[in-house]
């Protein structure tokens, strides 16, 4: 993703199940405009055809369903056959293309705080270019129930996920004083609670920053 420097960038990320979705919710609540990378990866992945030929090329034809991504193929061969890198190599850079068009259109009508979600965020170190980055966390079992409640996965994809992810999250990454852990073990209201202080947290860093929001 490029640098914007007048954008400040809260990053939201955690593994499947620990509440990013819930924390993103709460932000926009708060006012804050918020992108899922996941959600802008699969409409690009429906619009764009350039995206659905090379998807096709490396995955092959059962990659789409009468011209729509097939997520339950595509996520079985990133998490089960091991192909996630080659899946967002194709996908990503115009995932990266679209967020910065946005945030562009966002500083001209003078927002300059925004928050990204995704799991990938700390997955090769910590992106600079986010000013603060919150790691939701909770704990396995409670992630686990929290998943086949809201979509019933098989347990074997399941434990596929979740084995792909576990190195996703090196808290040795995190920058202290600036970077913060969310436990999302308890209840919803207690999480907004805790989203609420985010907020402070990160405005008071972006005040801090010089306009040049390095």
């Amino acid at each position: 993703m490029k640098r914007n420097e007048d954008i400040c960038r809260l990053g939201i990320t955690g593994g499947i199940g620990s509440g990013k979705t819930s924390v993103s919710k709460f932000l926009e609540r708060l006012g804050m405009t918020v992108f899922n990378l996941d959600e802008v990866a699969k409409t690009i992945m429906r619009s764009d055809a350039q995206v659905k030929f090379e998807i096709i090329q490396s995955f092959g034809e059962q990659s789409y369903h009468k011209g729509l991504p097939n997520t339950e193929y595509l996520a079985k061969m990133a998490f089960k056959e091991g192909r996630v890198e080659q899946l967002n190599h194709i996908v990503h850079p115009r995932v990266y293309e679209k967020i910065a068009d946005e945030e562009a259109t966002l500083v001209s009508k003078g927002i300059h705080i925004v928050a990204i979600e995704s799991a990938l965020m700390l997955k090769n170190g910590r992106p600079n270019h986010f000013s603060v980055i919150a790691l939701i966390e909770a704990k396995k079992h409670i992630r686990k129930e929290r998943i086949k409640a809201r979509n019933n996965m098989p347990d074997s994809d399941l434990e596929a996920r979740f084995n792909v992810q576990e190195t996703f999250f090196n808290k040795d990454f995190l920058v202290p004083q600036r970077d913060v852990i969310l436990t999302n073990d308890t209840t919803l209201k207690e999480l907004e609670t805790k989203v609420e202080g985010l907020v402070k947290h990160v405005k008071n860093v972006c005040d801090s920053l010089p306009r040049s929001l390095g």
